[in-house]
């Protein structure tokens, strides 16, 4: 899927630069940085749900309760 989304990109603007075009590199670059920030956002949210965790007692199971409604009509 990110390899068509660069191949729309590239096809657009061929201006060369050495191997790669201008529009590619670009492309590649904010691939990366988009990457790059989702994964530093993943962290932060494991990083919270860690903190979260260490806060809240250990339960091997946790029980559902089923509660059902009735309605008098």
């Amino acid at each position: 899927m990110l390899e068509k989304a660069i191949n729309e990109l590239v096809v657009k603007s061929p201006v060369k630069v050495g191997k790669k075009s201008v529009a590619e590199e670009k492309v590649i670059a904010a691939l990366k940085s988009h990457s790059e920030a989702e994964r530093r956002r993943r962290e932060r949210i494991n990083a919270h749900l860690d903190t979260l965790r260490t806060l809240l007692p250990y339960r091997e199971k946790v029980v559902q309760v089923e509660y059902k409604v009735e309605y008098e009509g």
